[in-house]
């Protein structure tokens, strides 16, 4: 098994920085998505709750769109890389 998604995505993400100053300013925007990722799959995580109790709307709305944003920005990257640029 490859481990936590976010952390080897985070990893790949870093590696790619040093090609692409971009990725630096980028990652940490989206690290807050590193926080979601056990306690919104495994409720025993949270102490005395569960999500569906303790993440907001908004909350859920702002995570949906930093990881949109994110396979936008990489696809972005890709098809760059594509064109040769």
């Amino acid at each position: 098994m490859l481990g936590d998604p976010m952390e080897v995505g985070r990893r790949w993400l870093e590696r790619a920085t040093p090609y692409d100053g971009d990725f630096s300013d980028a990652i940490p925007r989206w690290a807050v998505l590193d926080g979601h990722f056990v306690p919104t799959r495994h409720p025993n995580s949270l102490p005395g709750g569960i999500p569906a109790k303790v993440y907001a709307k908004e909350a859920a709305e702002n995570a949906v769109e930093l990881a949109r944003e994110a396979v936008e920005f990489v696809g972005m990257k890709l098809q760059e890389m594509e064109e040769g640029r």
